[in-house]
Parts: C-alpha cells; structure tokens; sequence
C-alpha cells in the first residue's frame, strides 16, 4: 500500500509585493523602497523599512538614518534587504533619511507621532450622580496622520465600569456613543477608551480616552443628644446643618466624589457646645485602571504582537502616572510574553505581548495589576491563540489490510503549521483508486479520521489525500 499527501507551504507575499510595488525591480538599481504613509516617531517598538539592491547579498557600508536608530539589517533573498529601524519620540511631523553609504541609494520619509491616526474624546456631563439613572455622552473625534477627518471607521468603545452603548458616526470624524454607569450607589470613575483598530499600522493603533467622575448620595444616619445640629464637610463642600428629633436621631444627605472616604462633621447642641471630629464613611476603593487590548486573536509563533494600552487615575478620577515610566504597574501573561512598557502621556503607557510559539489550549490570559491604586485596580484580558497556515500534513495507514470487502481500516490525518500546532477547520479532500472511504470527520482540531474498506483481490492501488 502506498500513501501520498501534498504539502501545502504557504507564500512569503511581503518581498514580492515590496519588490513590484518599486521601480526599483524593473530598473535594477539600488533604491530605498516607498512606505505606506508617514513612519511612526513616537518612540515605540521598531519598524521595517526595505532597501532593493539587485544581485547583492550584503551591505559592507551598512544603511543609516537621519533621525533614530538602525538596529539591524537582513536580507531576504533576490537583493531585497529588511532593514530593522529604532523610530524616535519627535512632537511634530519631520522628514527622516534613509542611506545607503555605499551605494549612494537616498530616500526621505515622512515621520509623525501618530501614525495610525488620532482620537481626541470628550463627554457631557463631564461628572454623574451614582444611582439616579444619569448617563452621558460620549463624543469622538477621528483623525488620520495628516488631521484629515475620518469617516466610515469602526471605533471600539470600552469602558472599565459600566457599558458603553449605541455608537454612531455623525460625519467630518465625529461619533458618538452613550455611556451608561453601574447601579452601584457608592463614588466611582469611569474610563472610556476610545481605538481604531481598521486603522492600525505599524503595530500602533489610535486611541483615545476620557475619565468620568461619578459622585455618590449618600443619607447618613447617627444619633445624638435631641436638639443638636449636624453638619458635614466632603470635598470642600459643607451638608447641612439637620436637627436631631425628640429621640436624637438624625439623617444628613451629603455628596461623595471618589477618592474621598472621611468627612469632617461638627454638631451643635442646644446650648452652643461645638464639636468637630472626622469620620469615617466606609466606602470601597476606586478601580483606577483602564485596558485596552489589540488585537484579541492572535496567531502562536508567528512574529505577530499585541498592543496594550494602560490608562491609570488617580483616586479622585484625574490622569495620573503614580509610579515612574510605569513601574507601579504589573503586567502578565500566564503563556506568552510582555515586552516594553513605555509612558505615552500622564496616566497611558503602552506595552507589547508576544504570543507563544506552541497553541496549547487556544487561549491565554493578560493580568494587569496597579497596586497603587488598591485592590480594585485590577483587570484580565484573555486572548485566543491561533495556529498559522496549513502547512505540514502526516497520514497514518494501517500496514496490512484485508481485502475481503468487510474489514475496515481506520485512516488518520493530522494536518500542522510550521510550528507543528494543529490547524483544524480545513477541508479534506480524501480518495482512493479502489474501494470505499468515508467522508472525513474532524475529531480534534487538525485531527481527522477516515475508514476504508477493500474490495477482495484488488489491484495495485493508491490512496490520495490533499
């Protein structure tokens, strides 16, 4: 019995596309090759740029950069050479130059601080009353590299508490979405990020955010000598004064914004006697930590990386880094890997996460801890592992089989990427010269079965499975 099986590689479309995109590959000369937009110079992680020069394999005289860093260069195959470039945090647009010393090759790029675009957010009420029912509105404003309004985006709005609902495009970039808060009745804030992950490009993705205070009412009750007036000071604000009834008993309604727990209350009794002493109110901690995620699947091992933003408030619900360059926060994954927390602006850093090379279960989980900020601030991500392409495909026969038109063999197919993850989902296509085989059945991803029954005296014959 003799088994064959064709073996799908998949196609490195990067330097072909690259090589005919550029006059370059037509007219055999040394070239810088154009990029599609401006080049990020925001200082995050590094980027790509391709240098076309035919027939060579190496660059003695190396490549360099008018502003940032080339970290390294490697070629590709057919004269097309990778060049791994260090972008620089510059405020403004600017030209970069790219050159070749020893060829002579120049090319000027354009480098912005925010190559993926722009979102700046705001929100009416700018503050809300926990548990009246109040929501707010949430406005965007989308803009590409060039502040040309976008329109026609899909952006994602999250929030770290409450839901963010009904998001609508109004035109010239602007859209809107509503932002309703827990029913919760204690002080809170809410973090709205706003991201355009259509618009990602370089690994890096446009994202905004705004934080909403929300201030809690809450009746407090207390006892004292019949006659006294109560009073109360949060936040700069007095409550009262109320007037214990015939029995000393007193409810004094006040206003709590987030990240006050104490409140300084002073009684007056019937005949002048004043006193003053803070209390405590005995409401929980802020979550004061915002993610955000992308993109949530990802391929195992294949180069591809998932950027995380972090948005970080104070207690009382304003921006705030609390830690230096991000050091506060704790940022792991159970499986893959975190790699370069920077600072974006007061209160946002970004990281990476690398993926792991093997699938394993198909998921993995980002845990983000900002102990500064008390035990609420806390957040999990999960994320969903995929294999790459098809690319490696086993068969297993069994080596004698009896040909007497009864027996049935059972066929197994296990197709991989080049990592050997199992890739499932994939339509099998099995056949075989003589007798009968079923149709195949997926039993695990990239696991599939098959029977085959034999004719008695059958001739020579071949089993084919693509």
């Amino acid at each position: 019995m003799r088994a064959f099986y064709r073996k799908s590689l998949s196609a490195f479309l990067l330097s072909v596309a690259l090589l005919f995109a550029s006059s370059a590959f037509s007219k055999g000369k040394p070239e810088f090759l154009p990029q599609d937009g401006c080049l990020p110079a925001d200082g995050g992680p590094d980027v790509r740029v391709y240098f076309f020069n035919p027939g060579k394999r190496s660059l003695e005289a190396g490549i360099r950069a008018s502003v940032g860093k080339i970290r390294s260069v490697t070629h590709m195959g057919m004269g097309l050479f990778s060049v791994s470039y260090v972008p620089p945090s510059l405020k403004k647009h600017q030209k970069v130059v790219f050159y070749d010393k020893g060829w002579g090759a120049k090319r000027a790029f354009d480098a912005c601080p925010d190559p993926a675009g722009r979102i700046s957010v705001k929100v009416n009420p700018d503050h809300l009353l926990a548990g009246q029912g109040q929501k707010a509105r949430v406005l965007a404003r989308l803009t590409d590299s060039q502040d040309n309004p976008v329109e026609n985006a899909r952006l994602e709005f999250t929030s770290n508490i409450g839901s963010v609902l009904s998001v609508k495009e109004l035109g010239d970039g602007a859209y809107e979405a509503i932002f309703v808060p827990p029913a919760d009745p204690f002080p809170q804030a809410a973090i709205i990020m706003v991201a355009w992950p259509g618009g990602s490009r370089y690994h890096r993705v446009a994202v905004g955010r705004a934080v909403i205070p929300i201030t809690a009412r809450v009746e407090l009750p207390g006892k004292t000598a019949p006659g006294t007036r109560m009073k109360m000071s949060v936040a700069g604000r007095t409550f009262g004064p109320v007037t214990a009834d015939s029995k000393g008993s007193f409810k004094l309604p006040i206003l709590v914004p987030p990240g006050y727990g104490t409140g300084r209350a002073t009684s007056v009794d019937r005949v002048g006697n004043r006193k003053t002493k803070v209390v405590n109110l005995y409401l929980p901690e802020t979550n004061q930590l915002g993610i955000w995620v992308y993109p949530r699947r990802v391929v195992a091992g294949a180069g591809n990386v998932c950027r995380i933003l972090v948005s970080t408030i104070n207690r009382f619900g304003h921006p705030a880094d609390l830690s230096r360059k991000g050091r506060g926060l704790k940022i792991v994954a159970k499986r893959g890997s975190i790699h370069g927390l920077r600072r974006i602006s007061k209160g946002l850093f970004e990281t990476y996460y690398i993926p792991p090379k093997t699938v394993g279960h198909g998921d993995d989980e980002i845990s983000v801890k900002f102990p500064v900020g008390g035990y609420k601030s806390f957040a999990k991500v999960k994320l969903e592992l995929l294999p790459g392409p098809a690319t490696i495909l086993q068969l297993s026969l069994p080596e004698l089989l009896p040909a007497d038109g009864r027996s049935r063999a059972l066929l197994k197919a296990r197709i991989f990427d080049e990592l050997r993850n199992p890739v499932g989902r994939q339509v099998l296509e099995l056949t075989s010269t003589v007798g009968t085989l079923s149709k195949p059945e997926e039993e695990a991803p990239g696991v599939f079965s098959a029977t085959l029954m034999v004719e008695p005296d059958p001739p020579t014959w071949q089993a084919v499975i693509r």
